[in-house]
């Protein structure tokens, strides 16, 4: 069985981005690891929130083998190396879990991340905490239920503190 993980970079108050989506905030080096990780990952799932603005950033979708959570059929824009999951997604991811010969990397945003730990589905979460203030923004996780969290000793990373949270 594949393991889903996550890495996140987010905010001393907790948020992901601005607003608007945008991620400046986030160090250059980190961000660009981060990316590196999506890139090289198996099996990449997005929120359609999280693919909007990368698509609008980047002009185009960047990554391969990927799977955008939405709450709309949006399958016609589909293509080889994107494919959209509306209908009983959950049930979907599992069902990748149980049959993917990789993990599953989630590349956000909150709202797929939050779901996703209130079904047990989160294996790995690598939270990398920048010391900024945004203020407001887009929060990292909405309402969690009873999730039990094992987490790792923080260690300072490229400018940030990094903790590593498993579950299950």
């Amino acid at each position: 069985m594949s393991r889903i993980k996550a890495h996140i970079a987010i905010s001393l108050d907790g948020y992901i981005a601005h607003t608007d989506g945008e991620t400046n905030w986030i160090p250059g080096e980190l961000a660009k690891e981060i990316s590196e990780i999506h890139q090289s990952s198996e099996i990449l799932l997005a929120g359609s929130n999280t693919y909007n603005a990368i698509f609008e950033q980047c002009g185009s979708w960047p990554y391969k083998n990927s799977y955008v959570v939405s709450h709309y059929d949006s399958s016609s824009l589909a293509s080889e190396n994107l494919q959209y999951l509306f209908d009983e997604p959950i049930e979907k991811i599992c069902e990748m879990k149980k049959a993917a010969i990789g993990d599953i990397t989630v590349i956000g945003g909150g709202n797929l991340i939050t779901s996703l730990l209130n079904n047990g589905l989160v294996d790995e979460l690598y939270l990398y905490i920048v010391p900024v203030l945004l203020g407001d923004g887009i929060r990292f996780l909405g309402k969690t239920y009873d999730v039990n969290v094992k987490s790792s000793n923080p260690e300072e990373y490229k400018g940030t503190t990094k903790i590593c949270c498993t579950f299950n």
